[in-house]
């Protein structure tokens, strides 16, 4: 019995210190094993390039359309009211010189005109024949023949000046030059009062394109400046050229544009098409930066710098923008700093970024 005892005895002080052991081991390996580091959240990965300083190419877009240059068109009036018989023509049309335009005719009142000058005249003749006679026969004196001689003199001038205006008889009117028929407003039968215009011819190579500019690219244009020009339906049409000849000082009401007249180089529009402008010009120096790093905020725009992997927003203007370049204005900006230009619209100002290689 008791040899039994002690055999249980010596077993637990075994299974005792067996356990001993296992602590003692499990804090050694426990304290040679690092603890993992806990997790640092990373920013938005970005695409960076550098500010720099220079200037750019860029190009000014503007539209417009082709007219006739106003010092060149050559307008066909009548000087009394007349009466259109026949119109050869119609608005665009190409002519000769030596083309029939239209035909006239005096209208009733130039033909009552008429015919009361011609009535007027008769009876000065008349009477001056009448006053010599009687001079003659010492009826009447030297100063009653002058005054029948004057008014015989007055009535031939009126006639005279009623003829001269073109509208004694029906006439054919022909154009002066080979030209475009700019506009032809009136149709047969029409009265046209004097002096109104009847038909307006702008002669070949007087055409100019009227281009409606922003108000803030004005300045950068000179008068000079060469325009590359195209019609909006372009289709398979080779551009046109030509050069700024007037620069206006005045904002059009209905468009808030400033108009700028260019002088066709070559013979390759139509008369009233709608065309591009695009007009090369080369900005004043300043800070550079690639055209998407300017995110659009509803009331300005921005762009991001990095300094020690933290973004921060800078408020800017682009003064000149090209394809894939701008020119930008704003504090804090300089030469040499990292500006962000890929993932920038979802940056927030002091954001942590990560910058890719």
């Amino acid at each position: 019995m008791k040899r039994w005892i002690s055999d249980i005895a010596a077993v637990l002080i075994v299974a005792g210190v067996v356990a001993m052991v296992g602590v003692q081991y499990g804090r050694r390996t426990s304290a040679r094993i690092p603890a993992s580091p806990r997790a640092i959240p990373a920013g938005p990965l970005v695409s960076t390039d550098v500010v720099r300083s220079g200037s750019i190419p860029a190009d000014i877009v503007a539209y417009g359309q082709v007219v006739p240059t106003p010092s060149a068109v050559h307008v066909y009036s009548v000087g009394l009211e007349a009466r259109v018989d026949a119109i050869a023509i119609t608005a665009g049309q190409r002519v000769a010189k030596g083309d029939t335009l239209f035909r006239v005719e005096p209208s009733p009142d130039t033909a009552l005109l008429l015919a009361q000058a011609n009535e007027d005249l008769a009876y000065a003749t008349k009477a001056y024949k009448l006053a010599n006679q009687r001079l003659a026969m010492k009826l009447a004196t030297e100063s009653e023949a002058a005054q029948m001689r004057n008014a015989m003199a007055l009535a031939q001038s009126r006639l005279d000046n009623l003829v001269q205006r073109g509208l004694s008889k029906p006439r054919d009117v022909v154009s002066e030059e080979d030209g475009v028929i700019s506009r032809s407003p009136w149709s047969p039968g029409a009265i046209v009062p004097a002096g109104v215009p009847l038909v307006e011819v702008a002669p070949i190579g007087a055409m100019q394109v009227m281009l409606q500019v922003e108000t803030e690219d004005v300045v950068l244009l000179a008068a000079g400046d060469r325009v590359t020009l195209a019609p909006v339906d372009r289709g398979e049409l080779a551009d046109s050229h030509g050069v700024i000849r007037t620069i206006t000082h005045r904002v059009d009401p209905a468009t808030r544009l400033v108009n700028v007249a260019v002088d066709l180089i070559d013979d390759g529009l139509l008369l009233n098409q709608y065309v591009e402008g695009r007009i090369t010009i080369t900005s004043q120096a300043g800070l550079i930066v690639p055209r998407p790093a300017l995110v659009a905020r509803p009331a300005s725009t921005v762009v991001f710098t990095v300094v020690d992997g933290v973004a921060h927003e800078h408020v800017v203007t682009p003064t000149v923008e090209s394809s894939s370049q701008a020119i930008i204005k704003g504090d804090g900006v300089k030469e040499g700093m990292v500006v962000v230009v890929g993932g920038a619209a979802g940056l927030t100002d002091g954001i942590t970024v990560k910058v890719a290689p």
